[in-house]
């Protein structure tokens, strides 16, 4: 499984995707995991180029907000 993490380096958002690359290395031991900063308030996670989870997207329910614990592997194990 490969997972990229895009976070927001202007908004210092290094400190939450090292949380999730965690939580999901933790939950799924075989993950390849890439941290990608890019700008503008971004913190995106695709998995196999499926984008899973978005804090900006009003697509989500995360709108607005960074993953609660354990969230994101819950989502990556509904696959």
């Amino acid at each position: 499984m490969r997972v990229k993490i895009y976070f927001c380096k202007e908004w210092n958002y290094l400190p939450k995707a090292f949380r999730a690359k965690e939580e999901i290395e933790n939950s799924f031991k075989s993950a390849d995991i890439e941290l990608i900063a890019s700008s503008g308030g971004i913190f995106d996670v695709f998995v196999d180029e499926r984008l899973i989870y978005s804090k900006k997207s009003a697509n989500f329910q995360g709108f607005g907000r960074f993953p609660k614990d354990g969230e994101l592997a819950k989502i990556i194990g509904e696959f």
